[in-house]
């Protein structure tokens, strides 16, 4: 492949990937083992893992190192709490393959083989992920406590991830889930309104532990600075 052709292909796909590109992708492309030797040869393409590479020698950002471990474990999407709109910057990137595979280990980076992956997956993310109620239950599944199903199920709620309603489908779905009860009854909760471990504890161990009745949540006023919701509210 000319100078100009490979530069121009390789611009296209770091800009689509945060700097990131995989040697399978060069390859499929059009260009030859000699053409990436030469561009690491020049220090345009660094080693991140095995058969990925960026375009910098410095410390990597979260969401390049989220690509390159995608790439490395194609096809592979994105898990767990990497999958998350708030990873943390430095956590080990998770990913998961398809159950039928076997991708090696690699530093800074945790593979998960699971059933089924192809269904459960946005394949259109940039990168690839597990989808947001699929992810948020396996989350939940393996959460230590019910405290942590709780800050779990409100996070991806109350931050808009998604709904009640839709994780309570894809519950439906899922042979296998931990606490499988508890996740119904707290799924009615945010259905009701409930937004965070909070109010969730506040509906639990005030309103219903002391009888009290029913209350509003996110109950809409008018107040000094415009619209306001009130996290609960009582009475007619």
């Amino acid at each position: 492949m000319d100078h100009r052709a490979l530069h121009r292909l390789l611009a296209d796909l770091l800009a689509d990937q945060d700097g990131v590109v995989g040697r399978r992708q060069l390859l499929e492309a059009g260009a030859a083992d000699h053409d990436i030797a030469r561009l690491r040869r020049h220090r345009d393409l660094a080693p991140v893992h095995p058969g990925v590479y960026v375009d910098h020698t410095g410390p990597l950002s979260w969401a390049q190192r989220a690509w390159a471990a995608v790439l490395y474990a194609a096809p592979a999407a994105l898990f767990l709490e990497s999958a998350t709109a708030s990873p943390r910057p430095d956590a080990v990137v998770h990913v998961a393959i398809d159950s039928a595979r076997r991708v090696r280990q690699q530093p800074g980076l945790r593979v998960h083989r699971v059933r089924g992956l192809s269904a459960l997956v946005r394949w259109s993310a940039s990168p690839p992920r597990v989808r947001v109620e699929e992810n948020t239950l396996e989350l939940a599944h393996r959460a230590r406590s019910e405290l942590d199903v709780v800050a779990v199920l409100t996070g991806a709620v109350g931050g808009r991830e998604t709904t009640a309603d839709r994780l309570v489908a894809a519950l439906e779905r899922r042979p296998r889930m931990a606490r499988r009860r508890f996740v119904v009854r707290v799924l009615a909760d945010l259905a009701e309104g409930v937004q965070s471990v909070l109010e969730h504890r506040f509906l639990t161990r005030v309103v219903r532990a002391h009888g009290l009745p029913a209350c509003r949540w996110q109950s809409p006023r008018r107040g000094r600075r415009g619209r306001e919701y009130r996290d609960a509210e009582f009475g007619p």
